[in-house]
């Protein structure tokens, strides 16, 4: 057995189920993929994440399990009518803990985020910044005062649902003109469609936009400022001197960050302008979401 202390970082996504296996350092040793099928009952997918996570820590003694998914209540340690998830309400924690015999803890996919750029990312160097995660939807991670703002059931910072436009595109939330209708990868390729009339993937769209094409630039433009205007809103109430892009969108690169940060200035409150930096995620693109997931384990179960 090996004696390196452990955790493992599961991300539940709409599409697939991602784990690693972290050491205390930040660094995935082994990682795993499988689709979530969340059309089986939970206490099934339960059974294969178990299955799974058995053979790739096989030789390893588990820390800790940290988990990170969408609409995560962290006080009862249940996910809640998550909206990319076909469960209403799955016991998360209690079905965990029963299969793995160790610390289960389980937060927002974007708290987790937001963790993993504090305990190994950029989140070091500063105590006052937000992770905002840009794949299907949008999470936002809040880190104030060196500590993660969770809220009474851990579901605070759901900024991808922050209004930006009233009465505008609708949410698979059922709300209207959120901040993820515009500048998640499905608000992006929604705003490719209006410029080119076509349904265009993601890999396609960073393609083009990496070769110039002016009508995906236009695009991406669009989405840059429309999460300007978000980010703008989330500065004025919570005074960061960072945000930082992670996941999906965030991959076009540095001129995104570049029109984002842009973004940002054009709509900032005055006091504000200029005050907060927009970095991209050095974690995020390949495995911050497990690693983030795994840091959980790492963040809370000392304090036990």
């Amino acid at each position: 057995m090996n004696s390196m202390r452990v955790a493992l970082g599961i991300d539940i996504g709409g599409t697939n189920t991602k784990m690693a296996i972290v050491n205390d350092q930040g660094q995935p040793l082994k990682q795993s993929t499988f689709p979530t099928r969340s059309t089986i009952p939970f206490s099934d997918y339960a059974d294969e994440v178990f299955s799974e996570a058995m053979k790739l820590s096989a030789g390893y003694e588990l820390y800790g399990v940290g988990v990170g998914a969408p609409n995560a209540n962290s006080a009862t340690g249940e996910i809640v009518q998550p909206v990319n998830l076909g469960w209403k309400l799955a016991p998360l924690v209690k079905d965990f803990t029963d299969r793995f015999k160790t610390d289960v803890f389980l937060e927002n996919d974007a708290n987790v985020a937001a963790l993993g750029e504090k305990v190994w990312g950029l989140g070091k160097e500063s105590d006052h910044f937000i992770v905002v995660t840009l794949g299907t939807g949008i999470g936002t991670g809040i880190i104030s005062h060196g500590q993660l703002i969770s809220g009474p059931t851990g579901m605070a910072g759901e900024g991808g649902h922050i209004t930006i436009y009233p009465g505008g595109r609708p949410c698979n939330c059922g709300g209207f003109g959120h901040l993820e209708c515009y500048a998640s990868v499905r608000g992006l390729k929604l705003h490719v469609q209006e410029q080119t009339n076509k349904d265009l993937k993601f890999s396609e769209i960073s393609t083009e936009f990496k070769k110039g094409n002016p009508d995906i630039l236009r695009a991406v433009q669009l989405a840059a400022h429309d999460l300007g205007m978000g980010l703008a809103q989330m500065q004025t109430l919570f005074n960061p001197d960072l945000f930082v892009l992670a996941g999906g969108v965030s991959t076009l690169g540095a001129n995104f960050r570049a029109m984002v940060e842009a973004g940002l200035n054009e709509s900032s409150y005055g006091p504000f302008k200029n005050s907060s930096k927009v970095l991209l995620s050095p974690i995020s693109t390949e495995h911050g979401a497990v690693t983030g997931a795994a840091s959980l384990v790492f963040w809370k179960k000392p304090l036990l």
